[in-house]
Formats: C-alpha cells, structure tokens, sequence
C-alpha cells in the first residue's frame, strides 16, 4: 500500500488487528464495530478496542503499526500503561481518517470475565481471517454504560443494542439474558436496560 491509496474502514480495522497478532498482543473489539457484527452496520470512524498489554508488548505493537503505516505513540501509550483511571491510547491511519481506540484490560472482576468471554468470528479482511470480539451480552452492557456516562445523550449506543436484540432473533440466536441482568445491576445500568428491553418486546408484540 502506498500514501495514495488511502484503507477502507474494513482495511483499517483489517490492518489493526495484523498488527494485534504480529505483537501477540490479546485482544476483543467492542463499540460499534462489534455491534455491526451482531447487530445492524452504522458508520463510525474508530474501532473501539481491549489489549492486554504489557511494556515489552507495547513495543512489539509500535514495530509491527509502523510496518503497516500506521502511528502509535508509545509515550502516551506507556502512561495509559500506568493509569488508574482508563484512558485509551491510539493507533492511527492518517491518511485514512481512521483510528483505533485501544483501552488496557483492567483487573476488575468484571472486564476480567468479559475478556476471557470474548469469541473469534471470521474476518477475511485480516491475514488469519480472524478476529476477536467480545460476547454479544458484553457488547450491550458496554454499550449501555457509555450511554448512562453520557447522561442519557449518546443515544446512538441505545440504537445499537436495539438493532442487536433485533437482528439475534431474527437470526435465531441465543443470549444470556441472566448474564445481562446481573452484570446490569453491578455496573449501574440495570434501569436502562430494563427499560430497553421492556420498549423492544413491546415493539415485537
């Protein structure tokens, strides 16, 4: 690829997670390209992603992004290394637009539980043909604690898990509705998702 020739988002998310595997860096992808997956597709210009990184990873990762003409700062990376509070560091396409937004895996009992969930799901686009995303159930919860952080704004996040639970029953797909509604109570989202589901079996009666 040359500077004229500018990734697709697919390419970009392709190209992120060659370089992902090159580091054997752990990973899942969550936001909106997880609940495309699951759900209905929406444009966005990001991948939102989980590392499990370490410092000699974060190395390793710097090498194999600017192999694939992309930036990561490792400064900005190593202090989100160290952060108590989750920041993302970024890997990015300038050319392209794009950007990864990359969050280190925390050691709460639940992010911890969420990662060790996550499934491979084909991707042609990636030199494996694999990806990891997080659980499907995961992916809602996720989304509608980004909404509660919002102060109920970002109701783009409430769209996408409708367009999920929408999309799984059509597909015949199973979730673990229990799952949900434990970890809803835990992370403060349970009168959201009460609500949202409530709203949308009412729309499929």
């Amino acid at each position: 690829m040359t500077s004229a020739e500018p990734r697709s988002y697919r390419d970009f998310a392709a190209a992120v997670v060659d370089v992902l595997d090159q580091a054997k860096v752990s990973y899942a992808v969550a936001g909106s390209f997880a609940s495309s997956v699951y759900g209905e597709p929406r444009t966005t210009l990001d991948v939102d992603l989980t590392v499990h990184l370490t410092s000699e990873g974060l190395e390793l990762l710097a090498t194999a992004a600017r192999e694939r003409l992309l930036s990561l700062d490792v400064q900005s990376a190593r202090k989100r290394l160290r952060a108590v509070k989750p920041q993302p560091f970024q890997i990015i396409d300038g050319h392209g637009g794009w950007k990864a937004d990359c969050y280190v895996l925390t050691q709460t009992p639940y992010e911890l539980g969420a990662f060790e969930r996550r499934r491979s799901v084909r991707f042609s686009s990636a030199s494996s043909g694999l990806l990891w995303l997080y659980a499907p159930e995961d992916v809602i919860l996720m989304k509608l604690h980004y909404y509660r952080l919002s102060d109920g704004v970002s109701t783009k996040h409430l769209r996408d898990v409708g367009g999920m639970l929408t999309q799984m029953s059509a597909a015949g797909s199973h979730f673990d509705r229990d799952y949900i509604e434990r970890w809803a109570k835990s992370l403060d989202v349970a009168g959201v998702w009460a609500d949202l589901w409530g709203a949308w079996r009412e729309r499929q009666s």
